[in-house]
């Protein structure tokens, strides 16, 4: 059943949490993952601070691999989403921590990371416009984010064309543009950081307008692309960047999908139902709205916004 409902709602791929389809309010939660958002990273860093300890003392001679999040000023951020993501079982965050270390100095993140620094484009990413050609979404809102500073990852996962996104563009070439963008998503959440002192994380918004049983297969498969990643990157890109969304809205949901979730949220952890919400089709407008500036909001679900789906 798990597995059922994954397939449904991760048609990006980077699923983060579980549904709640009582009426969407707004952007609280209270599992463990999502207590640390919209908080102040120093109070964060207080409260956890002999976990912090353990996990710093754990990886000592590691932290070098990484001059992003092996050091201030970003490190303590990171170390807090890799708490949460262990359910603040330091030990296991630092393990995690650990293989990620390993990950960014493999797979040459640093030096991704200074690319943005320096001013790269999020459409210069490599394979970009392959990409964008068969899925229609993207993975930053260039011109806005929620009404309390969340930035927008907003994805009509229907427009996309996974079977030939599968066959046109190289496993190799969809690793590394995975790499930058999820290196970019965590950027800006570390800019944000820097510039308000807050640990923030994505308001992520998969649009399910069109969704039937007819097309219920394209999340198949989604766990073999992911062991087969792990395989080529040396570990899965979920891991290496935890707790990356705050909350995560379905919006344009079919009412079946209210039948499977009350069925399927028996199998999810509270942490896993706290992050989503699910709006249907009369309900997405409104819901919207009480997230997004209609300014920013785009006209199709019901904002003033004209600008296109742009990377």
């Amino acid at each position: 059943m798990r597995r059922l409902v994954f397939g449904v709602l991760c048609f990006a791929a980077v699923c983060s949490g579980g549904l709640a389809t009582a009426e969407c309010k707004g952007m609280r939660g209270g599992g463990a993952g999502t207590r640390i958002f919209n908080q102040r990273v120093a109070d964060l860093v207080e409260l956890h601070k002999d976990s912090l300890a353990v996990m710093r003392d754990s990886l000592q001679e590691d932290l070098s691999k990484s001059k992003v999040v092996g050091q201030p000023p970003h490190m303590d951020t990171w170390m807090i989403r890799f708490l949460a993501e262990s359910k603040f079982d330091p030990g296991a965050a630092a393990e995690s921590y650990r293989q990620m270390l390993f990950f960014r100095e493999r797979n040459g993140l640093d030096e991704i990371r200074r690319k943005f620094e320096n001013g790269m484009h999020p459409r210069q990413v490599p394979g970009s416009e392959l990409f964008h050609s068969f899925a229609k979404g993207t993975f930053h809102f260039e011109h806005g984010t929620a009404k309390d500073g969340s930035p927008l990852n907003i994805q009509q996962v229907l427009k996309w064309d996974y079977d030939g996104l599968s066959k046109n563009m190289p496993a190799e070439m969809r690793d590394l543009y995975q790499l930058h963008a999820r290196e970019f998503q965590m950027f800006v959440l570390d800019r944000i950081a820097e510039d308000t002192g807050l640990l923030k994380g994505y308001l992520k918004i998969i649009d399910l307008d069109g969704l039937t049983f007819a097309n219920f297969h394209y999340g198949g498969g989604a766990e073999e692309r992911k062991e087969k990643e792990k395989e080529r990157l040396g570990m899965k890109l979920n891991d290496a960047f935890p707790q990356m969304t705050s909350t995560f809205r379905v919006v344009n949901a079919p009412r079946v999908m209210s039948f499977f979730w009350k069925v399927a949220s028996l199998f999810l952890s509270r942490s896993e139902s706290d992050k989503m919400c699910l709006s249907g089709r009369r309900g997405t407008p409104g819901d919207l709205r009480t997230l997004v500036d209609e300014e920013t909001l785009p006209q199709y679900y019901g904002g003033k916004n004209k600008k296109p789906f742009l990377l």
